[in-house]
């Protein structure tokens, strides 16, 4: 399999055109058998802030952003509409479909489409080769949490996505927790509908982002995170974008593996559903 990634600027676009083979080992899972996509996401240069609060919902199954690598992220759903990240960790019994996760938080879908559905941090992980390691040894405990982490992707409304480690408002390098909480008596057996937003809960908004500085921009950016805590300490769904902050580009939603909505939800890129709380005015 071949890693290959090229960047077109235009005007008011960076055109990203991929195989889909991410620049580190990965695991196929029991899906088998990742294979070379001929990919081409679309990102806005310059992106458009929502400013009424009427955020798009991002699929909850299929892509969502791009990782740097040229690797699709996905929704946090698996093709029988459960939590991905909740059923590798053993939260529930999966018995509509064998799913399995692989590392890095990633594996290969229908079409063969390698994608991540949480993590994806191992983008900038490197094995220390020369005292054993290889890329089975990796580990979220081995990502540096003294400094904030790097861009690990860019979500389809051009607002990037950064790891684990952000400042919180006193500049201080931390980990960044969701603010989603799951519902009593559920475990991610019914994807999305096992949880629900509560502002404030953690330090992200309910599209997994907020405004502050970074390295990038010390006067600060609207940016996500990937998340796999939560403020409670439990499950840090949605991982990575559950809705956009900005305009996203549709175009990226065309040819997706596995997408769709999941159980009463509506089509990508739709507005937010009626359980979450109603946009800020």
């Amino acid at each position: 399999m071949y890693y290959f990634v090229n960047i077109i600027i235009n005007s008011d676009k960076l055109v990203l055109k991929t195989t889909g083979i991410p620049n580190h080992d990965l695991e196929s899972g029991i899906g088998c058998c990742a294979s070379e996509q001929n990919r081409e996401w679309s990102l806005p240069l310059n992106p458009i802030e929502v400013t009424n609060g009427n955020y798009s919902m991002a699929p909850e199954r299929g892509p969502v952003a791009v990782a740097v690598n040229g690797a699709a992220i996905y929704g946090p759903e698996e093709g029988p509409g459960g939590d991905a990240v909740a059923l590798h960790y053993g939260k529930f019994v999966e018995d509509r479909q064998p799913i399995q996760l692989g590392v890095c938080g990633g594996h290969s879908g229908p079409g063969g489409e390698y994608h991540y559905h949480y993590d994806a941090n191992c983008i900038h992980w490197h094995p220390d080769v020369e005292n054993g390691e290889n890329s089975n040894d990796y580990s979220i405990d081995k990502l540096d949490n003294q400094k904030h982490s790097p861009v690990i992707g860019f979500a389809f409304d051009g607002y990037p996505i950064y790891g684990f480690f952000g400042f919180d408002n006193n500049g201080n390098v931390r980990e960044m927790t969701s603010s989603y909480q799951l519902n009593a008596g559920a475990n991610g057996y019914n994807g999305s509908d096992d949880y629900t937003y509560v502002e404030g809960l953690g330090d992200l908004d309910q599209c997994n982002g907020h405004f502050g500085s970074t390295p990038e921009f010390p006067n600060g950016v609207y940016h996500y995170h990937s998340t796999i805590k939560s403020g409670l300490g439990s499950m840090g769904f949605p991982y990575f974008v559950y809705c956009y902050h900005g305009i996203p580009d549709e175009s990226n939603y065309s040819g997706g593996q596995g997408m769709g909505p999941g159980p009463g939800g509506g089509p990508p890129g739709g507005p937010l559903r009626d359980r979450r709380p109603p946009p800020r005015r």
